[in-house]
């Protein structure tokens, strides 16, 4: 498909019919969901050819294209060509991620001031965005440590992102320290720190969910579904059946909603637990709770349980009756 689209592009410069911003953006668009690296350095090179204005558009697609095919360096010449305009959010996003992805974060710093930027609250989230799993988590500790060299620890997003970092990366006990600093007036914590948190200690350690539970009860702190959803992917991470039973008994005295359905499908389907898998889905009667999404994860639940052909009875139904898109 990548060769019959470069024939078009190439037969549309042949008549002397230049590809607008749009069409290149499309088409760098699909090389970087394919990661096909190749094709997109044949469309950076036939975008130079064709004389088209590389505007910050342009710059951004293909800045996003080299970052999630793994040539970094190109990302960043291309950032480098961009010093005439001044690069957008975006731009920077790509151009920081690309040094994160190579545990670069000294490089990053000095390549900001080279460019004449003090590191703010947006790029130092940026960076930490890049920490992602247990690989960075050395990274992510440099980045904090930095952050507290300029001051800039008291900043509640940072703190939320840098506990967000930890979580993500494993480091447990730092994102609990942090989380414990945060009480006090000035750092207040938000819903966002209290989910991170749920999750953590979900994957670990049931009891000390129903603790926090109690402690936020006692704050005033309602609970969401982005909550409940947090602590059953941390329970279907443990994969402890009884827990997730524990916390299907809590969510049925709150509201509980698609994504929370969703979510108490995926634990009971990944702690073995196949039929309160399919007494969730069976106990959903309103059309606004089974959304395409809900049906996915009973379809996914039966199909990994080897349950094929339940799964493709369900697949049918699905298509079979309006279900609403989420």
């Amino acid at each position: 498909r990548f060769d019959d689209a470069f024939q078009i592009i190439d037969d549309m410069m042949q008549a002397n019919v230049i590809p607008r911003q749009y069409t290149w953006s499309s088409f760098l668009a699909g090389c970087e969901e394919s990661s096909h690296l190749s094709y997109g350095k044949k469309a950076h090179q036939m975008i130079v050819q064709s004389g088209i204005d590389m505007d910050l558009i342009i710059r951004t697609n293909l800045m996003r294209m080299f970052v999630r095919c793994g040539d970094f360096e190109s990302a960043l010449n291309i950032f480098r060509e961009s010093r005439s305009e001044k690069p957008d959010s975006i731009m920077w996003t790509a151009a920081l991620s690309a040094f994160v992805a190579q545990g670069q974060i000294g490089e990053a710093i000095q390549f900001m001031a080279n460019q004449g930027i003090k590191p703010n609250q947006f790029h130092w989230s940026v960076l930490l965005e890049g920490c992602n799993d247990k690989r960075w988590l050395s990274s992510g500790k440099q980045i904090h440590r930095l952050i507290e060299k300029d001051e800039l620890d008291s900043s509640i997003v940072l703190k939320t992102n840098l506990i967000k970092m930890y979580v993500d990366c494993g480091g447990y006990t730092e994102a609990w320290n942090l989380f414990q600093e945060m009480p006090d007036l000035s750092q207040p914590r938000t819903i966002i720190t209290w989910t991170l948190i749920l999750k953590m200690v979900a994957s670990q350690d049931i009891n000390g969910v129903i603790s926090l539970l109690d402690q936020m009860k006692k704050e005033n702190i309602q609970l969401d579904s982005l909550c409940w959803s947090a602590i059953l992917l941390g329970v279907k991470e443990m994969e402890s059946l009884s827990a997730g039973k524990m916390i299907h008994a809590l969510i049925e005295k709150t509201a509980q909603d698609p994504l929370v359905s969703i979510h108490l499908i995926d634990m009971y389907s990944a702690c073995g637990d196949l039929d309160s898998a399919r007494r969730v889905f069976a106990d959903l009667k309103a059309p606004d709770q089974l959304t395409s999404d809900v049906w996915a994860a009973i379809i996914r639940a039966n199909g990994s349980h080897g349950f094929i052909s339940d799964a493709l009875h369900l697949f049918k139904a699905s298509k079979e009756k309006k279900i609403p898109q989420t």
